[in-house]
């Protein structure tokens, strides 16, 4: 790089090293077991096919670790079990209901892993089931790929009506449906004799401590299509719920009593509350989530019959709402207490919605007038400068606490120490220390004596750095350990930080990389825009080198080079809802220069949008390197006259002489490619150029469509030296080679 010239750099990057820093070593231990699933429970290269790929993801987003959740087994010490095995017929009339109950009996009892299949193509008519634990099992899947449909015979819910298909008391545990699995509750026998107390669940977790619910089809419930009740840390992903618009209290999905829930990417149109969740509800995310038709998000009713009712921590960013008939919702019953508080709604998109916003503390749900009654439930919101509108702590603002409580990245109010009266909190600005920003003067000093203040004063403090004005400041370290136990920066970036939020900024015209992450552990990035000129050289957008644990998602960035740089040392890494270009496209590497060795494990990129790069998704690694980049699924990715869409290069050679053939490589292994469609700039548009001694293993292309960018072209892969299988179907093909 040129040597600056400017004296006063316009502030991009601020370092900041505080209290309770980590530093993550790369991870020289045994590796995750990252696995992916045919339809018939066969592991495709993967060490542990109990779980599919996308589980590491998630690992420190709801504490689902390969380790906690001991994925350690052998293939041959998971047991994978059919209904079709116990006698069923999946002839969409006979009663299969025992077959279903000794599959489960066999899966439950099977040590250390199972696999519980439900075919495809088949229709399997099933009474009400209580899957019980707890389980031998310490890690159960349930894959459903045919369809599983409620008995129509409402004699047959005699013994209780309030439930279907229960999974009750079962740990660590994953039903989801490989896209093409439905789940069926035949409600039409139901709606015409609606009554609230009568009608079956279709769905329901009880009890439950890290779960995942994904990819399924669930429809026509009798009443709520999925509930989730009294679990903890959850994940549930990829579900689309549909009932007709009429039909009474068929909810999509319920949340209550559970606690660190995440639900994402969803398409819910049903008869009532798209998402409806009442009390004993604590850290819930949800986000890109698109309802309609329906009665909207709701949070209640809550306080019916002078009951005490308790929510918090919820975040809804990202939806779409159409035609509904409430947008987002809080109902509350006169007479009630408890609380519904820190709550946030935002990036949402609303059409022809009626009471597109409503907090209804007078609700309602009965033929008579309710009584006027108190006391109200407490709601509370926090402003920009740090004064409280209620809040129980006015350290940090509202959106804090809807991140989660530890459990989506170890953050939280309690645990965090934000229980500190308005009074003993510090708020400073940087104009307070004769900050100018106007855009010429030094504020190098004025920065340096607010972080003074802020770090050293106790328990909390906040440093601003107010909005519409430009600060030219020299290179500042901003270094703790501090006395403030808990520190917000409103400016940028950082170095060996640990619980690390950065959100909401407007990075440009970097020097060199715009954000980076170095030896981080636990970080939540989200809405951030970074730009800067196409050819400027070396302004990654996002650089994350040795990192544990990092989610950055709702982010746009173009740039002169990768938009996304994941290098050695990074482990369980969550990117989501990402726009790329310009720029070189995301990259993992380039690991192993030098003869070094590298390590990356545990990589999810999941819906990003590229236009315009010189790369799509890429792994680069040197030969004469050692080490691993592992575990890595790319999904839902959409690309836009893209050049070489899909690429691992184990031959990466960065430097003006040719360079010579080494034996030792970075070994690439358990990647997959799921759903990536659009258009492809170059005539390969699908390349693996592995290495001869360490082949690339474990890869995965499902359901790719990769397309020449110019009108009657067409495209090719090129693949060396690559153990790769194909689902669905995979436009350009890469069959096996072997050189």
């Amino acid at each position: 790089m040129a040597q600056q010239r400017h004296i006063f750099p316009i502030i991009s990057v601020i370092f900041i090293s505080l209290v309770s820093c980590y530093i993550c070593l790369p991870d020289h231990g045994p590796p995750y077991n990252n696995n992916y699933l045919d339809q018939e429970g066969a592991a495709y290269g993967f060490d542990s096919p109990a779980y599919p790929s996308y589980l590491s993801t998630i690992d420190d987003k709801f504490k689902l670790s390969f380790e906690k959740l001991g994925l350690t087994s052998p293939d041959d010490t998971v047991t994978t079990v059919s209904v079709d095995d116990f006698g069923a017929k999946g002839d969409g009339t006979s009663d299969d209901t025992q077959a279903f109950m000794k599959a489960w009996k066999r899966a439950c009892n099977s040590s250390p892993e199972a696999v519980m299949v439900v075919p495809e193509e088949k229709t399997y008519h099933v009474k009400p089931i209580r899957f019980s634990g707890p389980c031998k099992a310490n890690n159960l899947t349930v894959q459903i790929y045919g369809t599983i449909e409620a008995s129509d015979d409402r004699l047959d819910y005699k013994k209780d009506r309030s439930l279907w298909l229960v999974f009750d008391n079962v740990d660590n545990l994953m039903v989801q449906g490989g896209g093409s699995g439905t789940i069926n509750g035949n409600g039409n026998i139901w709606w015409k004799h609606s009554c609230k107390i009568h009608k079956s669940l279709a769905l329901t977790f009880n009890e439950n401590k890290n779960l995942i619910v994904g990819n399924l089809n669930i429809q026509n419930a009798q009443q709520m299509h999925v509930s989730f009740q009294k679990c903890t840390n959850v994940l549930a992903s990829n579900l689309t719920i549909t009932a007709p618009e009429h039909s009474p209290n068929t909810d999509g999905i319920h949340v209550t009593n559970t606690k660190h829930i995440y639900i994402t990417s969803s398409t819910i149109g049903t008869g009532d509350d798209c998402i409806s969740i009442v009390s004993g509800s604590q850290n819930v995310q949800v986000e890109d989530i698109t309802c309609g038709p329906g009665h909207g998000i709701s949070i209640g009713s809550l306080g019916a019959g002078h009951s005490k009712a308790t929510v918090s921590g919820v975040t809804v960013n990202g939806a779409k709402l159409s035609g509904t008939t409430n947008g987002v919702r809080i109902k509350t019953w006169q007479g009630g207490s408890g609380y519904a508080r820190n709550i946030k709604f935002q990036n949402i998109e609303m059409s022809n919605v009626t009471n597109p916003i409503i907090v209804d503390q007078r609700y309602c749900d009965q033929d008579k007038p309710c009584k006027e009654q108190g006391p109200p439930y407490n709601n509370n919101y926090l402003d920009q400068e740090g004064a409280a509108y209620g809040f129980d702590s006015p350290a940090y603002p509202s959106y804090l606490s809807t991140i989660g409580d530890h459990d989506k990245f170890k953050f939280s109010f309690e645990k965090l120490g934000l229980t500190s009266s308005d009074d003993t909190v510090t708020t400073v600005t940087v104009e307070d220390f004769g900050a100018k920003g106007d855009g010429t003067s030094d504020d190098t000093q004025a920065f340096m004596k607010a972080w003074k203040q802020a770090c050293h004063s106790s328990p909390g403090a906040v440093m601003v750095v107010p909005e519409e004005k430009t600060y030219r400041v020299r290179p500042i370290r901003f270094s703790g350990p501090c006395k403030a136990k808990n520190l917000t920066v409103q400016a940028l970036t950082f170095y060996e930080n640990k619980n690390l939020i950065v959100e909401n900024l407007n990075i440009q015209d970097a020097q060199q990389m715009h954000v980076s992450f170095k030896k981080c552990t636990y970080v939540l990035a989200s809405n951030l825009t970074i730009t800067a000129p196409e050819h400027s050289p070396n302004t990654d957008g996002i650089h994350v080198t040795n990192t544990k644990h990092i989610y950055i998602t709702n982010s746009t960035i173009g740039t002169g080079d990768d938009c996304i740089s994941i290098v050695s040392g990074s482990q369980n890494v969550l990117f989501e809802d990402i726009t790329c270009g310009p720029g070189h496209g995301i990259s993992i590497g380039s690991l192993g220069a030098g003869h070094s060795k590298a390590t990356v494990s545990g990589v999810t990129v999941n819906g990003a949008k590229l236009n315009g790069t010189a790369n799509g998704v890429r792994i680069k690694t040197w030969q004469g390197g050692s080490g691993y980049a592992r575990n890595i699924n790319f999904q839902n990715i959409e690309m836009t006259n893209v050049t070489n869409p899909i690429i691992v290069d184990q031959n990466y050679c960065d430097q003006h002489k040719p360079c010579k053939e080494k034996s030792s490589a970075v070994q690439v292994k358990n990647v997959v490619y799921q759903n990536i469609k659009g258009t492809s700039a170059s005539k390969v548009a699908v390349t693996f150029n592995c290495s001869k001694n360490y082949p690339c293993q474990g890869i995965v292309l499902e359901n790719i469509n990769l397309q020449a960018e110019e009108s009657g072209e067409s495209v090719e892969g090129s693949c060396n030296n690559v153990q790769e299988t194909e689902i669905g179907v995979v436009t350009p093909s890469c069959y096996i080679i072997t050189n």
